[in-house]
């Protein structure tokens, strides 16, 4: 009687073990299924840009001023003025790395900035370029 308790305690223990192992692997298994891989955050337009795609109406005074027709609008930083579609802008450019890209009736990837507005006058929206894509 007393080799049987052994055994059967010694049985029990095994067994115990045995179940004890599948479990955690188990557990481990889904868990590594579990995993999700998350891309990169891509970084946001700043406050106050846009991203948009126009076509180049006109170039004035002396490439330093174009009036745009905005074709879409791609991407806006937080607070920044809504355009619409078909709207006609006034875009001031200083920089000269852009005038070899200017070119009248294309159509281009620019990045705006809004100025801020004159003093007194309520309606002036003024436009900077800063990149064009």
């Amino acid at each position: 009687m007393k080799r049987i308790v052994v055994f059967v305690s010694l049985l029990v223990f095994v067994v115990g073990c045995a179940s004890c192992n599948k479990v955690e692997k188990q557990e481990m298994n889904q868990n590594n299924e579990k995993r999700v891989l998350k891309q990169p955050v891509q970084p946001r337009l700043s406050p106050g840009t846009v991203l948009i795609e126009a076509n180049i109406l006109e170039i004035k005074e002396n490439s330093k001023s174009l009036l745009v027709k905005v074709n879409k609008v791609i991407d806006s930083g937080h607070s920044t003025p809504v355009l619409a579609v078909g709207e006609k802008i006034n875009v001031k450019t200083n920089n000269e790395k852009f005038k070899s890209k200017i070119i009248k009736e294309t159509s281009l990837k620019l990045v705006l900035k809004n100025s801020r507005q004159k003093v007194g006058d309520e309606n002036s929206k003024t436009w900077l370029l800063i990149n064009i894509k």
